[in-house]
């Protein structure tokens, strides 16, 4: 994710999150967020999935390993940074998880 430098925080109203992800594997490939400062308009339920899935099918079209109509993006509250190497996404519940990963010599290690 892009960092934001935002000297606004304060009039924060809104924030929405959402990742899109490999249906199949749970391969995190994009995540997106729309802030909303007081005074604006909030967006619909569901616009930061929606939009999301439109960037990341539009990024990835052609990217090696990345299987464009098996997409999927889903809402989260989650509040720390969200990337591929720390985060996937559980396909059967749709919910953001940590990865375990393995440290070396058979040992696991929580991100």
């Amino acid at each position: 994710m892009l960092p934001i430098h935002d000297e606004s925080a304060e009039r924060l109203v809104h924030r929405a999150r959402a990742v899109v992800y490999d249906g199949k594997s749970g391969r995190i490939v994009h995540v997106h967020e729309i802030r909303t400062l007081d005074g604006a308009p909030r967006p619909a339920e569901g616009a930061a999935a929606l939009r999301a899935l439109e960037l990341a099918r539009t990024l990835n079209a052609g990217a090696q390993g990345v299987v464009v109509s098996r997409l999927l993006a889903v809402e989260t509250e989650a509040e720390d940074d969200i990337d591929a190497e720390t985060h996937c996404v559980d396909v059967e519940t749709k919910r953001l998880k940590q990865i375990t990963r393995r440290t070396g010599k058979g040992k696991r290690s929580r991100q």
